[in-house]
């Protein structure tokens, strides 16, 4: 399962505020801390899924954003469909994105025109290559390393249950008393980051081309994690079928006014193994297509919603059966 493509459409909206709710959902697990990372660890190796994600912030009970993201993908073949809708108050906004035929294709709700990539761009390919393969490896391993190292003690606070259909219940709940001081560091420097509203600006532009207006908080003193809640179900497959975090951060703004910011990340994953990718048929479609010649790679132009390396884009019109 590509670890990417599951977090693409939240960590856009989120930024550094998943940091907190990573260091503190899918790390720590503690007698089931073992079963959970190698629960894991598989889930990665599917060759096709079918992901479902939801991310939900509030501020004093206030919705700030909702984002959801269904994504299928197959591996093997390369191809992958993808649907993320953000909701920010009057704000809705809704990114469509394809890899099929070699290419890549992306519609923002805003307009009506599909982008498309041609073939042979650099971020259209079947997996990594041989040397990317063994790096993804090696950063893994000492990645697991260091998280190991950092979560500590707190693997004794997770419980572990079997289900009478075989599966396996894994939870976490910690309090600010069980929080380190450290985590409460992690949290301070992320939330001051993420929450602020130039930044949350930015990541929407960043994923749907046009700025969003949220109105989050921007703390500034006494941040720190108030609880964390965890949940996750593997099934006797060893496959991760669901996990949810809730995060609660309290802080005060400039004013010195008190937040509480409550974090709430559901995932579910289905069809793991038997995914068939959505495709987008552009007949009939107002169609702008890459110039391969400009196409700088990775680090070239901006593709309309964030995404780089796509060259310029030029109208394609109304594409037909004749084209």
């Amino acid at each position: 399962m590509n670890q990417k493509l599951m977090v693409a459409g939240v960590s856009a909206a989120l930024g550094a505020v998943l940091l907190v709710t990573t260091a503190f959902t899918g790390l720590a697990n503690a007698s089931g801390y073992e079963s959970y990372k190698t629960a894991v660890k598989n889930s990665i190796k599917a060759a096709n899924y079918t992901g479902n994600f939801e991310v939900n912030i509030k501020d004093n009970d206030n919705q700030l954003v909702d984002v959801t993201t269904l994504v299928k993908t197959n591996k093997d073949s390369g191809e992958m469909s993808r649907k993320t809708t953000i909701d920010a108050g009057s704000q809705q906004k809704t990114i469509e994105m394809f890899r099929q035929d070699g290419k890549s294709v992306m519609k923002n709700s805003d307009s009506d025109t599909y982008f498309v990539s041609g073939e042979g761009n650099k971020m259209i390919r079947k997996g990594p290559g041989k040397n990317e393969a063994v790096r993804d490896v090696e950063a893994a391993k000492a990645g697991e390393a260091v998280l190991d190292a950092l979560v500590g003690n707190l693997k004794d606070y997770v419980n572990m249950q079997s289900t009478a259909d075989g599966k396996s219940e894994i939870s976490m709940q910690l309090s600010s008393g069980q929080i380190p001081a450290f985590a409460n560091a992690l949290a301070s420097l992320a939330v001051k980051r993420a929450l602020n509203g130039k930044e949350m600006q930015h990541r929407g532009q960043m994923l749907f081309g046009a700025n969003l207006d949220i109105n989050a908080p921007k703390l500034v003193s006494d941040i720190n994690i108030n609880s964390v809640d965890f949940n996750a179900l593997v099934n006797k497959d060893n496959f991760i079928e669901n996990q949810t975090a809730d995060v609660v951060i309290t802080g005060k703004d400039a004013e010195g006014k008190e937040h509480s910011v409550a974090i709430s990340v559901n995932m579910s994953v289905t069809d793991i193994n038997s995914t068939t990718p959505d495709k987008v048929n552009l007949t009939g479609k107002q169609v702008k297509t890459a110039d391969p010649r400009n196409d700088k790679g990775p680090r070239g132009r901006v593709f309309p919603g964030g995404h780089r390396g796509f060259g310029d884009f030029k109208d394609g019109g109304k594409t037909n059966s004749e084209n």
